[in-house]
């Protein structure tokens, strides 16, 4: 699980951010999903990849996640590939 303090808020369209290198140095990975606890309600929700970005050079720029559980307050994740 990866704790909810390791991402940044964005509450005018539901998401939270972080990038790949700030979760990688905080030892946590994820492969098609992965589940974020909060450190205010101890709560953990699950996020599968809904799409990959890549630039033109074909390197990976970002990762996005949906909610598994629809009534969840985060509506999207995205890990920018730093």
């Amino acid at each position: 699980m990866i704790p909810l303090r390791l991402f940044n808020w964005h509450a005018n369209n539901g998401t939270l951010t972080a990038e790949i290198s700030t979760l990688a140095a905080n030892g946590h990975t994820f492969g098609n999903s992965l589940e974020i606890i909060s450190h205010h309600s101890n709560k953990t929700e699950k996020f599968m990849i809904f799409e990959k970005v890549y630039n033109d050079d074909n390197d990976l720029e970002l990762i996005k996640f949906v909610p598994i559980n629809k009534s969840c307050k985060v509506k999207s994740v995205v890990i920018f590939n730093d």
